[in-house]
């Protein structure tokens, strides 16, 4: 397999979700491939460092906060507009 290929189900295989076939293709790709052994690596870890964050729930106004930060754009315009508007001469 190459290495284009394995990089899509690093994932799957970490996850545990590929067939026997897939999983010894990877397996066997990652004996011989230090490239693709460090992209698994660092998707552990990612994975790792987001599990132990634990359930993150969104404040109860997300909503509320999102559309106020919505309307202040339309209104004002965005930050470059009115930075641009303050130092144009």
């Amino acid at each position: 397999m190459k290495c284009s290929k394995i990089k899509k189900t690093l994932a799957a295989y970490l996850d545990d979700e590929l067939n026997a076939h897939e999983q010894q293709q990877v397996e066997h790709h990652l004996k011989y491939c230090s490239l693709c052994r460090i992209e698994l690596n660092a998707l552990s870890k990612t994975g790792r460092m987001l599990d132990s964050w634990g359930d993150v729930q969104p404040s109860k106004d997300i909503a509320a906060e999102v559309m106020t930060l919505i309307e202040m754009e339309q209104s004002e315009g965005s930050l470059l507009q009115r930075a641009w508007r303050r130092f144009a001469i």
